[in-house]
């Protein structure tokens, strides 16, 4: 748009132009002709002196500065098609001008026209807070949709807020658009959990509801509000049910079932409940059970018991129960109900049974809920761990392979036997016998191995997955992952490597490339660099669009000290992928890429590069803490940035207060900024972990001579040469040792 109305200004003002041109040709002809004959001397008699500012720019003013040289460059881009490249200069531009809300006014939209839905439901998170909603309305409403697409209630809710505080301030609290903010307002306040307001917006809707006209809500208006409107009233009677508004939520649940008849019975009888009357409940409730079998879960049964109690009639709980699942005896959320009211009877046999019904159709019935199904499972196993049998307990365990694909399904359940040396041992016995007499299946192998691994008995898990491999050879592959990934976490990288190469075999299963990854790493952990490299890339090749398996071969690299191997690995991959914005797995594959590059450039002392990395982390991930932490620490390093620097430790901080290497960060900036006394604390607290190393020790050691506490700072520095010496970092300790001589006359530490 810019270049055509420049073309315009110039075709028809060209003759204009070209005239007050040759004027000044002229002029300037003639003051040349002037000054070359006039006397030296007499031109210019004050010597010509440098300009000098009224104050010195701030590193605020170079960074509003920066900012604009960034948005300039991004407009330039965006106009010549590169929206990419545009997008990240605007992302950088706003982290040196925060507070500018035209910056994120680019962002937003350019990030969504590229189909980025993550990073403009960041960036639109940023705006929402900053934007005003008097002087940019239309902004703050498109901001709030783009916020309760991506679930982000609570900045929804506030935009939402702030739209209407406008509405209401012009008087127009009872227009069509004030009534559709309330109407989601009161939505988002149902879904966020603060029922009180959600009850209180929908009442204020429904008002306008009642008189349209008064609104100039037409019906096509109408229907939009309530869109699904049996859901809609619904919706609002849970909201007022749950808030005490007793009449209002009676009604809009006459409403909700005019449109879609089924739930009135038990809507009502949950407002006479709340109403307190107990028998007109309990009434409405048994002829909603009659009519409507299976409706609803197990919620309606959970309102008869407490209704029977309230009516002191709980021995009538069970015995109507019964009754209701005689006449229905599909219903499996009833018969898990009963089970669980029989178990806290201790009528623990009819407990087992009812269970153990369910569990029989769990595979075969499409009717029977997983979530119904693992429920009664964990209550099976509960069972059985509290009576002590290991039998059925491993039977159990075998169900939870079987159904739901490992025993961490009942891992709540199961945690007493591992504080139950004596349990663990019968049921783990138990198994060992059944694998002898060829008489375990392979998901009860399977349960019992992974219980062993849970316990911390390897020794004990390695037959057991050996059992399950060669009851079922073609699960072995998956068998031999999880026994060799429990060897790796055990950091047993050798005996891992030997189990993962089982799972590949000679002839290895399509899906090997898990088994490769696995492989790579537990031989690079076992000194092995080469065969590492080469499974990574046998993994790589069986899963070439994996940007996580491609990244495990720089990684090795790295790991092994082939760092400029490494760095060219991951710029590779960098490149490679970074056009990909239709994963996000894929995108944090990649953020752990650049964060590894920038560890490898500063190791190799290319500090810009490594900011450059970083940087590019935060354009995508503003609010990425460890990427804030690395930066930061890097600028207070290098004594620059430093009002930055701090503000971005501080978050980090804020964050996660106990990680040593943020609260190590935070102190070296406020060293930088000369403010020992606050630098103190946080460097103190991390020299006092386990994790401390000898640069937190370094670091502390400085703030006490600063402080004049030298034999403090002596010992800090004793302690961080001892750190450098173990671990071969002799450049530091040079370092440490020279402030020793110089502070304290110690050659040695």
């Amino acid at each position: 748009m810019r270049p055509s109305f420049l073309r315009r200004f110039w075709s028809v003002n060209s003759c204009a132009i070209v005239a007050v041109c040759s004027v000044l040709c002229l002029n300037a002809a003639r003051v040349d002709a002037q000054i070359a004959d006039t006397p030296p001397g007499t031109v210019l008699d004050d010597p010509i002196e440098p300009l000098e500012p009224a104050r010195p720019r701030s590193e605020a003013d170079a960074d509003r500065l920066h900012a604009a040289a960034l948005v300039a460059t991004a407009r330039t881009l965006e106009h010549n098609g590169q929206s990419a490249e545009a997008l990240r200069r605007y992302q950088r531009a706003v982290r040196y001008d925060p507070h500018s809300v035209d910056i994120l006014r680019e962002i937003v939209p350019l990030a969504y026209s590229l189909e980025r839905q993550a990073e403009t439901a960041r960036y639109a998170a940023m705006a929402a807070e900053r934007v005003d909603s008097i002087s940019d309305p239309l902004l703050l409403q498109r901001l709030a949709l783009l916020l309760t697409g991506s679930g982000q209630w609570r900045l929804a809710i506030a935009a939402h807020e702030r739209l209407l505080a406008v509405l209401d301030e012009e008087n127009v609290a009872g227009t069509v658009e004030a009534v559709q903010f309330r109407m989601q307002l009161g939505r988002l306040h149902f879904l966020s959990g603060s029922y009180e307001p959600a009850s209180r917006h929908f009442i204020a809707v429904q008002k306008v509801l009642d008189a349209p006209e008064d609104a100039g809500l037409e019906r096509r208006d109408r229907a939009a509000l309530l869109a699904d409107a049996a859901t809609t009233y619904r919706l609002m009677g849970e909201s007022h049910l749950l808030t005490g508004h007793l009449d209002e939520a009676e009604e809009v649940f006459r409403r909700a079932d005019r449109s879609e008849p089924g739930l009135l019975d038990y809507q009502l009888a949950r407002v006479l409940a709340a109403r307190k009357e107990h028998a007109k409940a309990l009434a409405r409730l048994e002829q909603f059970i009659s009519t409507t079998p299976s409706g609803e879960g197990q919620a309606p049964y959970e309102l008869a018991a407490e209704l029977l109690e309230k009516l002191d009639r709980e021995a009538d709980v069970l015995p109507q129960l019964e009754k209701w699942l005689a006449a229905d005896p599909d219903n499996n959320h009833l018969r898990l109900f009963l089970a669980n009211r029989c178990a806290e009877a201790d009528q623990h046999k009819r407990a087992e049974q009812l269970r153990k019904e369910i569990l029989e159709v769990a595979g075969d019935d499409d009717s029977v809920e997983g979530a119904t199904a693992l429920d009664a499972l964990r209550g099976l196993v509960e069972l059985h761990v509290a009576q002590k049998q290991p039998a059925p307990l491993l039977d159990g365990l075998q169900r939870a392979v079987t159904l739901a694909g490992g025993v961490d399904v009942v891992e709540d359940e199961i945690e007493p036997i591992l504080e139950d040396a004596e349990l663990l041992d019968a049921v783990l016995s138990h198994a060992r016998s059944l694998v002898e007499a060829n008489q375990l299946e392979s998901d009860g192998a399977l349960a019992a191995a992974e219980l062993a691994v849970m316990a911390d008995r390897l020794d004990d898990a390695g037959p057991l997955y050996d059992a399950a491999a060669s009851k079922a050879p073609d699960r072995a592959p998956e068998a031999y992952r999880q026994w060799g990934l429990a060897l790796l976490f055990a950091e047993r990288y050798g005996q891992a490597a030997d189990v993962l190469r089982r799972g590949i075999g000679d002839d290895p299963p399509e899906e090997a490339a898990p088994l490769y990854y696995h492989l790579a790493m537990a031989l690079e952990m076992d000194g092995h660099t080469e065969d590492a490299l080469a499974a990574a890339r046998q993994a790589e090749e069986l899963a070439p669009e994996s940007l996580q398996i491609a990244a495990q071969t720089p990684w090795i690299m790295f790991h092994a000290g082939r760092l400029g191997e490494a760095r060219q690995a991951y710029e590779r991959l960098i490149r490679e992928y970074d056009d990909r914005h239709d994963s996000t797995v894929e995108r944090q594959s990649l953020r752990e890429c650049r964060l590894m590059l920038s560890a490898i450039h500063v190791v190799q002392g290319d500090l810009p590069a490594a900011e450059a990395c970083l940087e590019e982390v935060l354009d995508e991930y503003p609010d990425d803490i460890g990427a804030m932490n690395d930066l930061g620490y890097l600028w207070a390093d290098q004594d620059k940035h430093l009002r930055r620097a701090l503000e971005m430790t501080r978050a980090a901080v804020a964050a996660e207060p106990d990680r040593v290497a943020y609260l190590d960060s935070l102190g070296w900036a406020l060293y930088r900024l000369g403010q020992f006394e606050k630098a103190l604390g946080p460097l103190e607290k991390a020299a006092a972990s386990e994790d401390a190393d000898g640069v937190i020790l370094d670091h502390l050691g400085d703030v006490y001579c600063q402080l004049g506490r030298i034999d403090d700072a002596r010992a800090a520095w004793r302690r961080a040469a001892a750190s450098f010496a173990h671990d071969d970092k002799q450049d530091k300790l040079k370092q440490v040792r020279e402030k020793l001589q110089a502070c304290s006359g110690d050659a040695e530490p």
